[in-house]
């Protein structure tokens, strides 16, 4: 995992310094807006930490924030010719999930995502090359894996599962890591997502919270819901 972040952080670094040549996106095709002009498309790539935790009324599902690693690619598409109005999406790695104490020691909880955001962001950019981002949309993910750690019992469950574990006659203690139970979540993750970005020519940082809506619990009554703060950094191109 070190070694991907390093690899990331490299080609972040790449793409600024070929972009060095131009202030804002002086290379990339251009809509105009009366006096003004703006990119039609924009890439970038982000890294970053995500404040994650579990919402949930079962307590075995919920659990507290724990900082976790985040990397995505974005694309913008201008969707007017008369304001700076783009459709963002893109594709990234999230890793939500958050920690818990409990009597006899702690759970971790590390629930690994692929996600797609698909947001509406507007671009007001200063002549002195920054730039102020909002946006809101949504965000669509499906969970790749992870493991739930007991470090009371020196014992690893997975974060997925396709049955409803927890609640079957069986209590959570007697499975292992070669089980699909446990008090496993749903893969399927959706909600809104809502932010803001900061730019100074090729340079981005992004402030935003993923709020879920689906149900990642195996228990119609008892719901859970990813909740995300995301500090990004990155580049635009």
């Amino acid at each position: 995992m070190k070694r991907i972040i390093l690899l990331f952080i490299a080609l972040c670094a790449v793409v600024a310094l070929r972009a060095q040549g131009y202030q804002g996106y002086e290379q990339t095709p251009r809509m105009s807006a009366g006096y003004k002009t703006f990119p039609a498309k924009y890439y970038g790539l982000r890294a970053g930490v995500n404040f994650a935790h579990v919402s949930a009324k079962e307590e075995a599902y919920a659990c507290d924030m724990r900082a976790r690693l985040h990397l995505a690619l974005a694309v913008g598409y201008g969707l007017t010719s008369s304001a700076p109005i783009y459709l963002e999406t893109g594709f990234g790695y999230l890793a939500k999930g958050g920690k818990k104490n409990t009597d006899g020691g702690r759970l971790e909880y590390n629930l690994n995502y692929l996600e797609i955001p698909l947001v509406l962001k507007y671009i007001h950019s200063t002549d002195g090359g920054f730039g102020i981002q909002p946006f809101f949309g949504g965000y669509i993910a499906c969970g790749i894996g992870g493991r739930i750690k007991d470090y009371s019992t020196e014992t690893t469950y997975k974060a997925f599962s396709r049955d409803r574990g927890y609640f079957d006659d069986m209590p959570y203690e007697a499975y292992s890591e070669d089980d699909d139970y446990w008090h496993g979540y749903r893969r399927f993750d959706a909600g809104l997502r809502f932010g803001v970005g900061f730019s100074y020519a090729v340079a981005y940082i992004e402030l935003s919270y993923d709020l879920g809506l689906a149900n990642i619990a195996h228990d119609t009554f008892r719901p859970a819901h990813n909740r995300d703060f995301m500090l990004l950094f990155g580049v635009n191109f």
